[in-house]
């Protein structure tokens, strides 16, 4: 799960990951760099989706994703921490 005041800005970056993969996929970019970005929004989902509190876990993901220029994700912590 993800703090409740959180959980609005877990839905709209997951939104940002399966719309980035859904444009990738339109723009015939690698199929590797496709199936990461739904790799990542299938992790998230789970993190969201758990009992347990995954906040820590969903932001620290949503880092390392941002952090990968491939992915052109870049404003995705502002996303989540706004």
């Amino acid at each position: 799960m993800i703090a409740p005041q959180k959980q609005l800005n877990a839905i709209r970056v997951l939104h940002d990951v399966v719309i980035r993969a859904r444009f990738s996929a339109y723009e015939e970019k690698s199929w590797t760099l496709v199936s990461s970005l739904l790799d990542y929004a299938d992790h998230l989902m789970n993190l969201m989706t758990d009992a347990e509190d995954k906040t820590e876990s969903f932001a620290e993901c949503i880092e390392v994703m941002a952090e990968n220029p491939d992915l052109m994700l870049g404003g995705l912590i502002e996303r989540f921490e706004s």
